[in-house]
């Protein structure tokens, strides 16, 4: 059995360098033809063999799964190939990836399913996005981070027909109302801004935001790393701020 999987994995790896020169050529056509086989075998081998699970078939291929899935997306909508068809064959690998509960406490993990569901979203719409979201913040609601990506699907662009910050808002306030979550400076962030440009500066003025978030962090790195202003010539970090403090 473990000399039939190594075969599968080896193979796989070919497919996928094979359509990966095509993508990185910007011909698509061909590099849904070199997937598509494989997707189609893969989502029966995820179910046939208890065994072969996404962690390992991440650790044989040049690119993880969640990656590759989401190249495949953008290689179908850039090419001719009947996207509802080809998203249908690798709907069962999706869904192993969104749904696994133990695997989705892998850092690397929720980004490819954050990824996933972003590229979703950017190619089919809400219909389609929100409800990846949704799986994936239901088994994992205080990851901030999922919140804030999906926000940002309807805050991001306002040529976009699903454009809507009041949809953006209300996706932020749910984040807030978890009992934990994660990153929540990080979303207050997202909110403030999704609330400027809704022109509601007294509300946005109003979100107090603690310690930690990646632009406060941001801001103290250049203070730290900023030439002290006693003139020693040397970082600010290692001379006054140990006076200060």
């Amino acid at each position: 059995m473990d000399q039939r999987r190594n075969r599968y994995l080896n193979q796989l790896k070919q497919f996928q360098q094979q359509g990966y020169q095509s993508f990185s050529k910007g011909d698509y056509d061909e590099a849904v033809h070199s997937w598509q086989p494989m997707w189609l075998l893969l989502g029966d081998r995820l179910e046939s063999d208890q065994a072969l699970d996404l962690e390992s078939i991440n650790g044989a291929l040049p690119e993880t799964i969640g990656k590759w899935s989401a190249d495949y997306l953008q290689a179908m909508n850039m090419s001719f190939a009947d996207t509802d068809f080809e998203l249908s064959q690798i709907r069962p690998v999706l869904q192993a990836l969104m749904g696994s509960q133990d695997q989705s406490k892998s850092y690397e993990l929720k980004n490819q399913q954050r990824l996933l569901a972003d590229t979703i979203f950017k190619s089919r719409g809400p219909e389609s996005g929100d409800p990846l979201y949704e799986t994936l913040l239901a088994s994992e609601p205080s990851w901030g981070w999922g919140w804030i990506s999906w926000a940002h699907q309807y805050s991001f662009n306002a040529s976009l027909p699903w454009y809507s910050l009041q949809r953006a808002e209300e996706i932020l306030r749910r984040a807030l109302r978890q009992d934990v979550l994660n990153n929540a400076n990080d979303v207050k962030e997202k909110l403030r801004d999704v609330l400027l440009k809704m022109g509601r500066t007294a509300e946005a003025s109003g979100i107090e935001l603690g310690h930690g978030s990646v632009l406060d962090n941001f801001r103290q790195w250049i203070s730290d790393n900023r030439l002290c202003d006693c003139g020693s010539g040397q970082k600010y970090k290692n001379c006054c701020k140990k006076k200060d403090g």
